[in-house]
């Protein structure tokens, strides 16, 4: 009876997660649908500039100070492992590969995840169990166009800004660090860095801040939409950024796979 029991709730847990990735893919849809019906017109304004706001510029400094550190420690562990093997003249590379396409994105989205996206799991749950909700569609107000989307876009924006300002921060702390330290001219450096550089990378860094920006968004506003009870808020919370984090990792490995493939055939490394 006991095996049956375990067999029975590990049903019901498979099916319940089975719903939920469901109920998020139709949300996401319903959310695109949104901003394709109104052309992006029918965005409320006010709700997009906070969110932007919110995600992307109150969240600068914090990224700023992980860009700078970022850079400066794969820039110390470059020289120190690359000087052994003499393969220093491959900084720049490493730096473009590590930075701009993996580390910049990965790290810029966790931080907004942690911060942003639980923050809107928090705003959304809140307003379901106080019935705002409920009173916006009583008042025939579109929430996935009302609350969803403005959230959905403010997140996609602000990615991409940070995602830049931690590129630029981390590539340039490097450099200097490497100038400090070890003494290497900042210029060959740079150069090295834009020879490594090509067309593609920035499209990529893009296109992965896009991804993730749409699946924190679509994650933490369903976590807060299908909340209960005050006493919900924090698993709701929980679980939107153990989901949203997941998720962007499954979605970097064979996205960068697939991308450094195709780099490589094409003769980028």
């Amino acid at each position: 009876m006991r095996g049956n029991g375990l067999i029975l709730n590990l049903g019901r847990t498979t099916i319940g997660k089975v719903e939920s990735y469901r109920a998020m893919v139709s949300l996401f849809y319903d959310t695109i649908v949104a901003f394709l019906k109104g052309k992006g017109r029918s965005v409320p304004r006010k709700q997009l500039v906070n969110q932007i706001l919110f995600i992307g510029v109150d969240a600068l400094v914090i990224n700023l100070v992980i860009g700078l550190l970022a850079g400066i420690i794969i820039s110390y562990v470059s020289f120190e492992n690359m000087d052994n093997i003499g393969a220093s003249s491959q900084f720049g590379l490493l730096m473009v590969y590590s930075i701009l396409c993996e580390m910049s994105p990965l790290l810029t989205a966790v931080v907004v995840v942690g911060r942003s996206g639980s923050a809107l799991t928090t705003f959304l749950g809140n307003m379901k169990v106080c019935r705002e909700i409920d009173a916006l569609e009583s008042m025939a107000i579109d929430v996935v166009e009302y609350l969803v989307l403005p959230a959905f876009l403010g997140m996609i924006v602000s990615l991409i800004a940070l995602n830049f300002y931690f590129d630029f921060v981390a590539l340039l702390g490097g450099v200097f660090f490497a100038k400090i330290t070890k003494g290497i001219s900042f210029v060959i450096y740079s150069s090295q860095i834009m020879d490594a550089l090509v067309w593609s990378d920035i499209p990529f860094a893009v296109m992965k801040s896009i991804l993730y920006g749409a699946v924190i968004a679509v994650v933490s506003s369903y976590h807060g939409l299908v909340v209960t009870s005050f006493r919900i808020v924090p698993r709701a919370v929980y679980r939107s950024v153990v989901t949203s984090i997941t998720a962007i990792l499954l979605l970097n490995l064979p996205l960068s796979v697939v991308y450094y493939v195709i780099r490589s055939t094409l003769g980028g490394y």
